[in-house]
């Protein structure tokens, strides 16, 4: 029993799976917040852009 525990806790096979579904996880959140915050931003230049193309009201 102690010989199966010993090689559980040294086992490092699924260890690099882990690993890159953390850094992708962090990633996502990174870019969910980044998209957040040029959300208001991005809406306001569209916005313009849109009005700067409309035809002038007679």
């Amino acid at each position: 029993m102690l010989e199966a525990l010993t090689w559980f806790v040294s086992d490092e096979e699924g260890a690099s799976a882990i690993e890159y579904g953390l850094i992708g996880a962090l990633a996502s959140v990174a870019g969910l917040a980044a998209l957040g915050l040029a959300g208001s931003s991005l809406d306001a230049l569209l916005t313009e852009v849109a009005n700067a193309m409309a035809p002038p009201s007679p």
